[in-house]
């Protein structure tokens, strides 16, 4: 055999790939990258017809062979009867010993050949790719999931200003969709290029670490160049190449069939996303979409700008409800009462305490806090927990809409005039107004 055995090659029967042979893998099974089962030979450079089925026992120096008999091979092999010595004892006939549960057969060149069973198909099943390693395609994976998803939760947590519980569930919805998206379309891509993603719960893991890292290195590069008025660019750049290079280190393929991947996955993205935004529309352009739209978006109760309320009965009731809870749990909910009296919107000091005179239950400003600092940067909007009473609600709208109108302003310096509709009771637990 010509060269060193490490150098040697054998080939994939159906794409025709091949791989190095060594002596360690010399007959076991592996998976082609293809998805097709190989069985590594045994030897190279000659010929290996029964190396899957049969392995080499040295029995010693060949015994003699009788002639054979007809019909032989379907009667019992005849037992040596022992001899006998001149003291009329028994002397004992050597044999050899065949391995426990082995058919011995001579050959020609008499050497033994011992049987071995073909593997069921429950064994069959359970064989491991040799060219599978466990850090790789397990351990290291993993490790790059669980960043992934912890800094898409910062995100949530930091960015959209959410409470560590709704960060967490709203980490694994993104992600977990994402992640259905992408197995299912790793099925399109595989039956378009040929390409195989390996076996199933090693796919699925490595495909769920392709979302969820790229997506947290994403989050984590725009985060880190927050204000330099790039960070949305450098991070799409830290997506695709990441995206790009883990296709091939993952899935072991080189820069065509990773950019193929990558393009075709895209495209389906993209048309996905497309599907999805037409239904979302026809949906809401719809009865039942446009309730819907009420009670989760609200409707108007005022104009020119200065305030809105959500309308939509029970279901806007619920609505404004888990809103309000929201800012409370994340920390942007603060007392009318607390906010003014540190300095803060001075000119409406006046109006929270003749709300609270005339029956609100209570009144709040939804504030905005400093990222890292928590300090409080100002109020987006004013929050008035209504009465029940109908007279009471009544004059806290008056209230309300009196001082909107200290607000208004006349046209001037080419100007239009600022104004502001007066608002009307639908019925709601909340007014919601943003601040001018």
């Amino acid at each position: 055999m010509a060269g060193d055995a490490a150098a040697m090659r054998f080939s994939c029967d159906s794409c025709g790939k091949s791989y190095a042979w060594k002596q360690e893998l010399a007959g076991k099974k592996a998976k082609c990258k293809c998805g097709a089962a190989i069985s590594v030979p045994t030897q190279l450079g000659g010929a290996d017809d029964d190396a899957g089925a049969y392995d080499l026992a040295d029995a010693g120096p060949a015994p003699a062979v009788a002639a054979p008999r007809p019909a032989a091979s379907a009667r019992p092999a005849p037992v040596a009867r022992p001899a006998m010595t001149s003291s009329g004892r028994s002397a004992p006939v050597a044999a050899a010993a065949a391995p426990a549960g082995a058919l011995p057969r001579a050959t020609a060149s008499g050497r033994m050949l011992n049987y071995k069973s073909a593997p069921t198909r429950g064994k069959a099943d359970r064989e491991k790719d040799v060219f599978f390693n466990r850090t790789k395609d397990v351990f290291i994976p993993l490790g790059m999931l669980m960043f992934g998803v912890l800094m898409t939760t910062l995100a949530f947590m930091f960015e959209e200003r959410l409470p560590i519980v709704w960060a967490m569930t709203a980490t694994v919805v993104a992600l977990g969709l994402e992640v259905v998206f992408l197995v299912a379309a790793s099925f399109v891509v595989a039956r378009i290029t040929g390409v195989s993603f390996g076996t199933l719960w090693i796919g699925i893991l490595k495909l769920a670490t392709l979302v969820c890292f790229c997506s947290g290195l994403d989050t984590g590069v725009s985060w880190l160049a927050h204000g330099t008025g790039i960070g949305g660019l450098l991070g799409w750049a830290a997506f695709t190449l990441s995206y790009f290079f883990l296709l091939m280190w993952l899935f072991d393929m080189d820069p065509g069939e990773a950019w193929l991947v990558f393009i075709i996955i895209s495209v389906l993205k993209f048309l996905f996303n497309t599907f999805l935004m037409i239904a979302l529309i026809g949906l809401l352009f719809s009865g039942a979409g446009g309730r819907l739209a009420g009670a989760a978006l609200g409707g108007g109760g005022g104009g020119g700008g200065g305030g809105t309320m959500i309308t939509g009965s029970a279901s806007s009731a619920a609505a404004q409800q888990k809103e309000v809870d929201a800012l409370k749990e994340s920390g942007s909910l603060m007392e009318a009462r607390e906010f003014v009296g540190g300095g803060r919107q001075a000119a409406m000091k006046q109006l929270v305490e003749d709300l609270y005179g005339a029956g609100a239950k209570k009144a709040y400003y939804s504030v905005n806090r400093q990222p890292n600092t928590g300090k409080i940067e100002g109020a987006s909007d004013f929050i008035v927990e209504l009465p029940d009473d109908p007279a009471a609600r009544k004059k806290c709208f008056e209230l309300i809409n009196a001082w909107r109108k200290t607000l208004e302003q006349p046209a001037a310096n080419g100007e239009p005039a600022i104004t502001y509709d007066p608002l009307t009771d639908d019925g709601d637990p909340y007014l919601f107004m943003e601040l001018p």
